[in-house]
């Protein structure tokens, strides 16, 4: 089933949950963004200007705009029409040399959205995007949110104010995370005022035996063990051994990284087991044979076995909270 269809059954399945619950308003927020918002912003400004669809947009440079979906907005913000990814991006009313780059997230009022799914389900339409906005697009009622006037409390004067990435590429990804590292990062993930909330996990702090870390962030029970670990993401129960040397890595949850090992530029996802003395992201035509390399050379290492965890196995009853 294509994405689309999928985000459409989603919205008929919460139809009834919207009825019953009495909710004024509903979202629809991608999962392959990363986005520091405040969605009762464009909530309030959806209830102040009686907007039953607003969508959020972040104003990008023209020659950006090919990158992106368009809205098409009047003087008043409200969207009139949408280009996918044009060659020839329609700006900005006023600022000739910027266009909105839609971000993928909507608020809806409730009331629109149920209409909107009905009409859907009457025609036998399936996609979001391509049944469901459009539909929205032809009542002149979707506005387009500004979200370079998003304002985050609690926000330090290093970040960037207006912070979303597309993360639906390897490259992408890999370099949001890499977003989060540094004494000044763009995106700082410590905000009191703002927290950007973790997993329930409920294991022990990460330690480290000794080696050198520097500019990493490390997950809950993560075991360095005199390794060498630079500008890399390291996440939880993670074991990297004596004399591994890793940098601009992201390893994921339940890795073993084996003695001796070298890794470079590599995302390793969860439950692997890299054996002493691997070399990773060295030699391009090894790292193509073996692996997925995105075209900046970021090697991606698939999940492993979903059994093995790299401190010890788990019985029944005994596993930290997730």
């Amino acid at each position: 089933m294509a994405l689309a269809e999928q985000v459409l059954d989603l919205l008929h399945l919460t139809r009834r949950d919207i009825h019953q619950q009495h909710h004024r308003a509903a979202s629809r927020l991608p999962a392959t963004k990363v986005v520091s918002m405040t969605a009762t912003a464009a909530t309030i400004r959806r209830d102040d200007s009686s907007w039953p669809t607003v969508t959020a947009a972040l104003p990008a440079p023209l020659d950006q705009g090919s990158a992106f979906g368009i809205p098409e907005v009047d003087a008043d913000g409200r969207v009139c029409g949408f280009q996918e990814k044009p060659a020839s991006p329609h700006p900005l009313p006023g600022d000739p040399g910027r266009a909105y780059a839609s971000m993928g997230n909507y608020v809806f009022s409730a009331a629109c959205l149920m209409r909107a799914l009905r009409g859907a389900h009457r025609c036998g339409e399936t996609d979001f995007g391509n049944h469901v906005l459009p539909r929205l697009l032809r009542t002149g009622q979707m506005f387009a949110y500004d979200f370079a006037s998003n304002e985050v409390p609690g926000l330090n004067g290093y970040e960037e104010p207006a912070y979303w990435r597309d993360v639906g590429t390897v490259d992408a990804y890999f370099e949001a995370h890499q977003n989060t590292l540094g004494s000044e990062p763009r995106l700082d993930l410590f905000n009191p005022d703002w927290p950007i909330l973790s997993s329930s996990y409920q294991g022990p702090v990460a330690r480290v035996v000794g080696g050198e870390v520097d500019n990493c962030l490390l997950g809950a029970a993560t075991l360095i063990q005199r390794a060498r670990v630079r500008n890399c993401i390291v996440r939880r129960e993670a074991v990297v051994e004596e004399g591994a040397d890793l940098k601009d890595c992201i390893i994921m949850d339940y890795v073993r990284i084996g003695r001796g090992a070298s890794l470079r530029r590599a995302i390793v996802d969860r439950h692997n087991r890299i054996a002493a003395g691997t070399d990773i992201g060295l030699d391009p035509g090894e790292d193509r044979r073996r692996y997925t390399v995105s075209p900046s050379g970021v090697v991606v290492v698939p999940r492993g076995r979903p059994t093995f965890y790299p401190r010890g196995t788990r019985r029944p009853g005994s596993r930290y909270g997730e």
